[in-house]
């Protein structure tokens, strides 16, 4: 994985390679650092779960400035 910032936000992101819809090669942002959340089964709360190293959450969920890098927010903010 190779380590980098976001150009909008400056959070600390990875980026891995992975198989795409149609066969080619899709490059992903993982944040670095957001917390990773489970579901108890006790009483369907959700709860702050252990931080796993392998487990990233996608950036493109938790940047601040998401909307304005994709086509459907970019869309609503015009």
């Amino acid at each position: 994985m190779n380590r980098s910032a976001c150009k909008s936000c400056g959070k600390a992101i990875y980026w891995i390679t992975t198989p795409g819809k149609d066969g080619g090669l899709v490059r992903i942002p993982l944040d670095a650092v957001a917390p990773v959340y489970a579901i108890t089964d006790v009483d369907g709360e959700p709860v702050l779960g252990a931080r796993a190293e392998n487990a990233y959450v996608s950036h493109f969920s938790t940047c601040p400035n998401a909307s304005k890098h994709s086509k459907r927010g970019a869309a609503r903010e015009a």
